[in-house]
């Protein structure tokens, strides 16, 4: 089987339009991809993802006066905390 850059943008966008129709609050199966319907994936952009959403909700709780401190945190959450 031969993959294409157009294979995997097709599947970027895919994967996107699953997020987009989670969040518009359509009922699964969001997609008729069966590897995409079965697996889990990270979502294509960093913002939306629920590990980094919820790393920024809790910086932006905290308003440090220390960068050091704030980048600190961002490596420990990203090492060591799972949001589930």
């Amino acid at each position: 089987m031969r993959v294409t850059i157009d294979d995997f943008w097709n599947w970027v966008n895919e994967r996107h339009a699953i997020h987009l129709r989670r969040y518009a609050g359509e009922e699964p199966p969001w997609t008729n991809d069966p590897v995409l319907q079965q697996f889990r994936f990270t979502e294509v952009f960093r913002e939306l993802d629920r590990g980094t959403r919820v790393c920024w909700k809790m910086l932006d709780r905290c308003r440090w006066d220390r960068p050091d401190l704030q980048v600190a945190n961002i490596v420990f959450y990203r090492v060591f905390n799972k949001p589930e």
